[in-house]
């Protein structure tokens, strides 16, 4: 999906500025107290400028419905279906329904998530096909790089055990020797980590 246009402040409020321009309204001063109670948290000079090209006709047309911001839409599509607000299914699936691409990668994300949820690494192969029938290049990559490491992938995904804590503990001493500035030998680590335990 090609993004062709930034998101503004006013994007929210466009289309009730255009409902009110067509109303009758076209005082921007007027606009601007509207959409300022509304929440717009920017600058009278922007609702201006938007209502000046209302006025000279630039812009026919209401614009199209905002779309999210693409932190947003990546929480939705990280999100278990079942736990997003009703309003986020409704903003995840007219996104989902305007780009296929999108919907596509929706599927196959969730698709792997269901994999490391459900401990089901023999499922892993079947994912990688349903992959290679998309062109998704991003995702495709990353299910190649699966295949180099293919019995330890196949592992992870099965075990119920986590690495989590040992992981915490090893960051744990990169943090007191970098504290350290570089002057934390063997023998300070270990007094710090040891007597701590």
């Amino acid at each position: 999906m090609k993004v062709t246009q930034r998101r503004t402040l006013l994007d929210d409020y466009k289309s009730y500025i255009y409902q009110r321009f067509v109303q009758g309204c076209r005082n921007a001063s007027q606009l601007y107290r509207e959409v300022h109670d509304q929440g717009f948290p920017g600058d009278r000079s922007v609702v201006n400028s938007y209502v000046r090209l209302l006025k000279q006709g630039t812009i026919t047309a209401p614009p199209p419905p905002a779309l999210p911001k693409p932190r947003r839409a990546l929480r939705w599509i990280m999100t278990r279906p079942d736990h997003l607000r009703p309003e986020e299914a409704v903003g995840l699936k007219e996104i989902r329904a305007a780009c296929p691409e999108l919907n596509a990668t929706v599927e196959r994300v969730r698709g792997f998530g269901l994999l490391m949820d459900e401990h089901d690494g023999d499922c892993l192969e079947r994912w990688i096909e349903q992959v290679r029938r998309y062109d998704l290049p991003a995702i495709r990559q990353f299910a190649d790089g699966l295949l180099r490491d293919w019995d330890a992938v196949v592992a992870g995904l099965s075990s119920t055990w986590s690495s989590g804590q040992v992981e915490g503990q090893v960051t744990r001493v990169k943090l007191l020797k970098r504290a350290g500035y570089g002057r934390a030998k063997l023998d300070l680590l270990r007094t710090r980590v040891l007597l701590r335990s």
